[in-house]
């Protein structure tokens, strides 16, 4: 099983990588990632592209923006150049990339498998591939539009993702890293770590506190009639609309507002977050922590004006008060769907008979409209809310191609690449002293 290992926001900077600094990330990323996989091997590699400290510092030792959103896209692009031109040797390949070149991901896993007659079955990672995508995009609704996948993968069918997000309407973006490896689940708690310094309420199905809420849903599209659940949830939205439902909004937005107020530390940060300067800690996870819960039902942040109703169980709206506010403080509007689109989408997830959550977002169609439908009608008829916690931690060796901290050295960048490239050299010929050099010194540096 998966393990989402964690992810990064990052403000959205224009301009382009100079050719000239790409053409040695190329080489440099090559020769850093072969002198790990010659020490450590390429799963090492896999596990260190997961951790987005690692990932951050490896765009800066490159010489790339320490921050901005093109580190991702850029480092990403030159490590798959890379790999095409070592991939065979050290067995270790990269597929993916940004827009269109995302969506040819299948293909180039598909075509690596053939062409170096790799020992797994393709199918396998590109049901990984495709999978981890949509939870970040369907089952985890945190305001970021994916817009870039890349995945990479070893020889004996071990792989990693890392893919980033474009905020809507916004300047910043938000990268995920996914581990193969890792003993866990698509759908339960994916992350290790999460790293941002910004954070907003998200619909999180993937969150340990939405467990009842994805069995509600998997056993609504499974025995609930489409047409029932269909006029549940129009219900919902004509009566968000009326006077109590908007009341019910205003309130939620001020409590929001509050909470938002009381969570922040010096700084902006929130209450156990590190940036991204901050010592993580022993073990690379100490001092993390993602966002608080939402209020409990009843809390004063939570309570809903007196005397409104909930339509569909004609329930009071307490205990489902503090779910509603939760779910109204999602940042894009509940726009109504087209209701014959999602009753002949439900039919045919209803015909399907889907076991699971996991199986029910991998199907085609079903998206983050048709999830956010199915949430709320489960959180407001049936009264199991979905978590809507933002699951929300990088060293300069060469400069950045901005200037800061301070502009790349090229002569510098060169000698790095050389030395780097003769100890990888001697170690294929069985003489490791440069590369056990280089061990001694990263102890002393440390």
């Amino acid at each position: 099983m998966a393990t989402r290992t964690g992810a990064a926001d990052l403000p959205l900077h224009g301009g382009h990588c100079p050719p000239w600094l790409f053409e040695r990330m190329v080489q440099l990323s090559g020769a850093v990632l072969e002198a790990i996989v010659l020490e450590y091997g390429p799963r090492e590699v896999l596990r260190r592209f997961a951790d987005p400290f690692w990932f951050q510092a490896f765009g800066c030792l490159l010489g790339f923006d320490w921050h901005s959103s093109g580190l991702t896209t850029t480092v990403t692009g030159a490590v798959k150049i890379a790999l095409g031109q070592r991939g065979r040797e050290i067995g270790l390949f990269a597929a993916g990339g940004k827009g269109a070149t995302s969506r040819r991901t299948p293909g180039e896993i598909e075509a690596a498998a053939d062409r170096y007659a790799l020992g797994f079955e393709p199918e396998t990672l590109v049901a990984a591939s495709r999978l981890a995508a949509k939870v970040d995009s369907v089952a985890l609704q945190d305001g970021f539009e994916l817009y870039h996948h890349t995945f990479l993968f070893t020889s004996e069918g071990a792989w990693a993702v890392v893919q980033q997000g474009m905020e809507r309407g916004g300047r910043w973006a938000r990268r995920y890293h996914w581990l193969g490896d890792q003993v866990g689940s698509f759908v339960d708690e994916p992350h290790s770590a999460i790293c941002s310094d910004r954070r907003g309420p998200a619909l999180n199905l993937v969150d340990r506190a939405s467990a009842a809420a994805r069995t509600t849903i998997v056993a609504l599209v499974r025995e609930e009639r489409p047409e029932r659940v269909v006029r549940d949830y129009r219900r919902l939205l004509e009566w968000l609309d009326s006077g109590p439902g908007r009341e019910v909004h205003r309130a939620a937005r001020e409590a929001a507002r509050r909470r938002a107020g009381r969570g922040r530390a010096a700084g902006g940060r929130l209450p156990g977050q590190l940036s991204l300067l901050d010592d993580p800690g022993e073990g690379g996870t100490a001092g993390w922590e993602t966002a608080g819960e939402s209020p409990a039902s009843g809390s004063p942040d939570g309570a809903a004006p007196a005397g409104s109703d909930v339509p569909g169980s004609g329930a009071a709206l307490l205990p489902g008060a503090g779910a509603l506010t939760r779910y109204l403080s999602l940042p894009a509007p509940h726009a109504v769907p087209d209701a014959e689109r999602l009753d002949r989408l439900l039919r045919g997830i209803y015909e399907r008979q889907v076991p699971t959550f996991e199986a029910l977002i991998g199907l085609p169609g079903v998206g983050a409209q048709t999830v956010r439908a199915l949430s709320m009608v489960a959180e407001m008829v049936h009264g199991v809310p979905a978590s809507f916690r933002d699951p929300v931690r990088y060293s300069f060796a060469h400069g950045g191609k901005d200037g800061h901290p301070y502009p790349v050295d090229r002569s510098a960048y060169d000698r790095s690449i050389q030395m780097l490239e003769e100890a990888v050299e001697r170690a294929r010929l069985g003489d490791r002293a440069k590369l056990e050099a280089v061990r001694r010194l990263a102890r002393l540096a440390g």
